[in-house]
């Protein structure tokens, strides 16, 4: 009988704890992911879900930055300049509830919970412009948002309006997800729906209905659509001969 042929030779094990830091410092060392501001080749703007800051990531966390991963260098290799920022989602109730549970400063809690995920994200060698990171609940951004809510204001597409609120007496206005049962979720006290002047907003292109500017109310005001400045019709609502056209 012939003799067995011996198996083949094992292939040198792969050392991820010092191939993979090795090339993500050289990547970071050469900015190989940051976007140009002037470059002539055509922009892409790449974004993926912000993960909230809960301390750690997950294999879900993983799965849907791979995928954003592979669009954007694909975008590159056609040759975009690609803006892919990382960020985290911090500025919400979860925050606040995880703080109070654990008895730690809303803002310590969150920005541990950051600097951990991030060094978390970071071993995954995603192709991020790491130098545009954002966090939500950091004033150099949430002050582009009240920015962009008074240009909305400006331009008639952010208004005031009277709405019910979710009222508890001893931790005044809650949210939706804070009322269980028609009671706080904290104090268990009765939650009452009183209604209150509030803001909203408005899409340029969907809206049917006009209403006053809260600028000019009063016995003289004149009804006019804050988007068209045509005069409203009267009526159980006051309808933009100009807006309604369009539906």
């Amino acid at each position: 009988m012939a003799r067995p042929r011996p198996a083949p030779a094992r292939l040198p094990t792969f050392d991820h704890t010092e191939i993979e830091p090795k090339w993500q410092q050289r990547w970071e060392a050469d900015r190989l992911y940051d976007a140009e501001v002037d470059s002539a080749l055509p922009k892409h703007y790449a974004l993926v879900m912000f993960p909230y800051t809960s301390g750690d990531l997950h294999l879900g966390h993983w799965w849907n930055f791979a995928l954003a991963d592979v669009h954007a260098r694909y975008k590159r290799m056609r040759g975009f300049n690609v803006l892919f920022p990382p960020g985290f989602d911090a500025f919400g109730l979860p925050a606040e509830g995880a703080a109070i549970k654990s008895g730690t400063h809303p803002y310590t809690w969150t920005m541990e919970n950051i600097r951990r995920m991030e060094y978390q994200w970071r071993t995954m060698g995603g192709s991020y412009d790491w130098s545009r990171e954002v966090a939500t609940c950091l004033p150099e951004y949430y002050r582009w948002n009240q920015w962009l809510f008074l240009q909305f204001y400006k331009h008639g597409l952010a208004y005031r309006q009277k709405a019910p609120v979710n009222w508890c007496p001893n931790h005044g206005v809650l949210a939706n997800e804070q009322v269980h049962n028609y009671r706080c979720w904290r104090c268990e006290a009765a939650v009452s729906k009183p209604t209150w002047s509030s803001g909203s907003s408005a899409s340029p292109d969907t809206p049917t209905t006009c209403s006053t500017s809260p600028r000019s109310t009063g016995p003289n005001a004149s009804s006019r659509c804050r988007r068209t400045g045509s005069v409203a019709r009267k009526g159980s609502s006051s309808t933009c001969p100009s807006s309604a056209a369009k539906t």
